[in-house]
This record gives structure tokens, sequence and C-alpha cells, in this order.
């Protein structure tokens, strides 16, 4: 493995609002792998029981699902719209991708790919957005998406059938 020197970070802010130092901390950091992305991956999504890496592609617009060693396993996602977040539930059985390209919409697609539904659509009322950006689902399953054109975040419940 190859190590990464000089990484920094800021730890620690020391003072107040005048004469303010800022200290950093080195990071002790070594190269894993990396993979070649046909495309230009835009964000990133780990299930974390399997590793599986989910990939969005905003130039093909579309989603990627690779192994956890970086092996193609599948893509998904439909022409027009650009997926510019994502984020998958812990269960692994669910990937919500965020998509704009006039829609303004939450699109929500399984595991395997299979769409599942989406909504939302342009506006400023509650379960509307305007150019919806970052996306997480918490370990109780709710949808929070940084609603940016709104200058809010949005909290949505998915319904049990």
């Amino acid at each position: 493995m190859k190590r990464i020197a000089g990484c920094w970070v800021c730890a620690l802010l020391i003072g107040g609002l005048l004469g303010s130092v800022p200290m950093y901390a080195q990071l002790d950091l070594e190269f894993v792998t990396e993979w070649y992305i046909e495309g230009s991956p835009a964000c990133v999504a780990v299930y974390e029981p399997s590793g599986e890496v989910f990939v969005t592609i905003n130039n093909n617009h579309r989603v990627v699902k690779y192994s956890a060693n970086g092996d193609f396993l599948l893509e998904f996602g439909r022409e027009g719209e650009i997926p510019v977040g994502i984020a998958v539930d812990l269960a692994g059985n669910s990937v919500v991708a965020v998509n704009i390209n006039n829609s303004h919409r939450v699109v929500l697609y399984s595991a395997d790919g299979e769409l599942q539904g989406k909504f939302g659509d342009q506006g400023s009322a509650p379960g509307q957005f305007l150019n919806p950006q970052g996306i997480a689902v918490t370990s109780a399953g709710l949808i929070v998406i940084a609603d940016s054109g709104n200058n809010r975040v949005q909290v949505i419940q998915r319904m049990k059938p």
C-alpha cells in the first residue's frame, strides 16, 4: 500500500474571533485501491454489510453498482434524469437517488435497480423540490433531502403499503 503523506485536517480552532490560530493534526492514511469508472462520478453511497458501492454517473444519467472490490455488478437509471445524490437504506434492499433535469424529484430503486417509485415535483410546498442535491436515509428509514433551491432540508417518511 502507498502511504499518503502531508494530509492535514483542521482539528481545533483556538481562541475567539480575534487572533484565532488554527491548529491541525496530521492524519496517518494509506492508499487502499481505486478503479476506473467510465463517465463522471459525482456521488457515492456504500451498503455497509457487503461493502457494495453505488456511484452516480452524471454525464451518463445512471447509477452504477460495484462490489467492494470494484467489480461491476449492474447499472440503472433513466435517460434525462441526472442523479445528483444517492443513499442506500440499512436493509440494502432499496437505493434512493435524487434526480434533476427539470424533474426536481426523488426516485427510489431496489438494490437490483428496479424502479420502486418516485415523488416530488418542482415547487416550494412540502414534498416539492427546487434543485434537490444531497440525500441520506436514517436508521429509522426517514429520507432526508437537501432541497438547495428552496434553502431547506426536507424529511420524508416512506409509508409501508
